[in-house]
């Protein structure tokens, strides 16, 4: 852990309060290795619906155009597989474990989650 107050592991108080458990046991886990890698979902806070009925289109254009800076951020620092979903107002991302400070700082992000993989039991 970081021995400065108010951070762990290079995360912020107000970025370690938007991680999932999953994530922050994931995060422990890898004691702040920097070459780690972690799939995410960032779940925006949802969209303002305009007044009237909007169409699927105009939803997924205005979500496009409000996510915009939240991907170019992720892309610009290593991120991989990044995938925006309107309907639920998220991207998903594999992120450098150092990216996960300054995208929980962000304003627009309400919650980070940690994307693991589930066999189906058949």
């Amino acid at each position: 852990m970081s021995k400065r107050s108010g951070e762990r592991f290079g995360i912020g108080d107000e970025a370690w309060a938007k991680l999932d458990s999953g994530l922050r046991r994931e995060v422990e886990r890898l004691r702040g290795d920097v070459t780690a890698e972690l799939h995410v979902m960032v779940s925006l806070y949802p969209l303002q619906a305009q007044a009237g009925v909007e169409s699927t289109e105009r939803k997924e254009a205005r979500f496009q155009d409000e996510s915009e800076n939240l991907v170019h951020q992720l892309e610009e620092h290593g991120a991989r597989e990044v995938q925006g979903y309107w309907i639920n107002s998220t991207v998903s991302a594999r992120i450098p474990i150092d990216l996960l400070g300054p995208i929980g700082k962000r304003s627009d992000v309400k919650q980070i989650l940690l994307l693991v993989r589930h066999r189906a039991v058949l």
